[in-house]
């Protein structure tokens, strides 16, 4: 391989482990600072998904950061379930690979605004995967085509907080301390 693969900085690892607040609000923090790190270029990143050799050994890089991630969050969580610590570091990882993509591809001048539009995907997806409430509303019906209709437009201008929208996956709700 060229070159190193960024490390995660210190300081935001750290930040991640002490944190209170909401899991995916310092989750996202992380990426930010370890994109922020890249040393290397999207035709560079391009290379690394050339090659099958060099695919394996990012693969492998990705791996080892997964599971630093893991140990991040097991630590931040006082030793929750395997699966609670791991789906929230694989899933932080795979969130940040579209971003990669759309800087690698050009849709992007960067790839931190890209991993903002990933990161909302992510906490979209999240707030699917959710069960309905008790009493609450069932999951939208599909069109003729097999889509979901287009979402409603918000009822205020107001965003509802990443924090808000990761409590109501049913993993979030598990990881998520009270804000």
């Amino acid at each position: 391989m060229v070159g190193d693969p960024p490390d995660s900085p210190q300081e935001a690892a750290a930040r991640l482990v002490a944190g209170r607040g909401a899991l995916s609000v310092d989750l996202k923090t992380l990426m930010q600072a370890h994109f922020a790190r890249m040393a290397f270029s999207p035709e560079l990143l391009a290379l690394t998904h050339a090659h099958p050799k060099v695919r394996r050994a990012h693969d492998g890089m990705l791996r080892d950061l997964r599971d630093r991630l893991a140990g991040w969050i097991e630590e931040r969580l006082s030793s929750r379930d395997p699966w609670t610590v791991a789906l929230p570091a694989t899933l932080t990882l795979e969130a940040g690979r579209p971003a990669l993509h759309a800087w690698k591809d050009g849709e992007a001048a960067e790839p931190g605004p890209a991993l903002d539009r990933a990161w909302d995907s992510l906490a979209e997806v999240a707030s699917l995967a959710a069960p309905a409430a008790p009493g609450g509303c069932p999951p939208p019906e599909r069109d003729g085509a097999g889509a979901f209709p287009a979402p409603a437009p918000p009822k205020s201008s107001a965003r509802r907080a990443p924090a808000q929208i990761w409590r109501t996956a049913p993993l979030a709700a598990e990881v998520v301390s009270a804000a």
